[in-house]
C-alpha cells in the first residue's frame, strides 16, 4: 500500500517504509543517494535504482569500479565514457585521484 505516496507495508501493527528495509536488507550505506532510473518514483526494484555518493553525481559507486577495471586494462577514456553513458570529462574527473597500474611494466600511472 502507499502511505503519503510512498511504497509502505504493515506488520505486527506497525507500517514498515519498503524502500528502507530493502536497503538495509542489502546493506547499502543509508548516507547514500538513491536515483531512479525508471522514471517511476513508487518503483521499489533495487535494480531500478543508482546509488550516488552525492546529489549531483553522474557515476554510482559501481561505475567508478567498472571504469577503474576498464582504464587499468588500457581502454580508452572515450570508450568507458561511452559505455557509462556520461561525457569524457566525467571520467577524467572520476579518475583525476586514483592510481592505476597500468600495462606489463608495473609502473603507476599518475605518478608525478
Amino acid at each position: 500500500s502507499l502511505t503519503n505516496g510512498v511504497p509502505s507495508v504493515y506488520g505486527l501493527g506497525k507500517r514498515y517504509y519498503v524502500r528502507p528495509l530493502i536497503l538495509g536488507y542489502l546493506d547499502i550505506q543509508k548516507d547514500q543517494i538513491v536515483k531512479n532510473t525508471c522514471g517511476n518514483n513508487k518503483c521499489i526494484n533495487p535494480y531500478h535504482n543508482h546509488y550516488m555518493h552525492f546529489k549531483n553525481s553522474k557515476l554510482g559507486g559501481g561505475d567508478l569500479q567498472i571504469a577503474l577495471a576498464f582504464r587499468s586494462q588500457g581502454v580508452s577514456v572515450s570508450q568507458i565514457a561511452k559505455v557509462l553513458k556520461v561525457h569524457r570529462s566525467t571520467i577524467y574527473r572520476a579518475l583525476k585521484n586514483e592510481r592505476l597500474l597500468i600495462g606489463d611494466k608495473g609502473h603507476r600511472q599518475g605518478d608525478s
